[in-house]
């Protein structure tokens, strides 16, 4: 009877350690020990994790709720800093990856629509990261 909640705290626990022992040990985010505990952990690999359509839900609930926090974050005084400058590094470090990751997705080949706009999506916050990680608009 109890099962699905029994199986539901055990993958909860072991994704939770999984990204401690990431963090800690490995010193990496905490999100790469919980993304591998989960994809071993589910219908790909051992098929543990009861009900997974559910916990697919939750996780797009959870996508969401970050990009509305995301939105929210926004500070618009920093965005007066920023400028145009701003504009031309969002247009030149996200559009122009995502367009070169179409064209090439679509220069090998890749098939159907969804594969290549997926493969020029990979491209766009990767570009950013980078640069982000450097940059304070107040020394600019």
């Amino acid at each position: 009877m109890y099962e699905d909640l029994y199986k539901s705290i055990i993958f909860l626990t072991t994704v939770y350690a999984a990204g401690v022992v990431c963090s800690r040990v490995f010193k990496m985010p905490n999100l790469v020990g919980e993304i591998v505990a989960g994809i071993c952990l589910g219908p790909p690999l051992l098929e543990f994790v009861p009900n997974a359509e559910a916990w697919v839900m939750l996780g797009e609930i959870g996508l969401v709720i970050l990009v509305l926090e995301a939105g929210i974050d926004i500070d618009v005084a920093t965005l007066g800093i920023i400028g145009t400058r701003g504009f031309l590094i969002a247009v030149v470090g996200s559009i122009l990856p995502i367009g070169l990751g179409m064209l090439f997705a679509w220069a090998v080949g890749a098939g159907d629509t969804k594969a290549i706009i997926s493969t020029g999506a990979a491209f766009g916050p990767t570009s950013l990261v980078r640069y982000a990680q450097n940059w304070n608009p107040r020394h600019s």
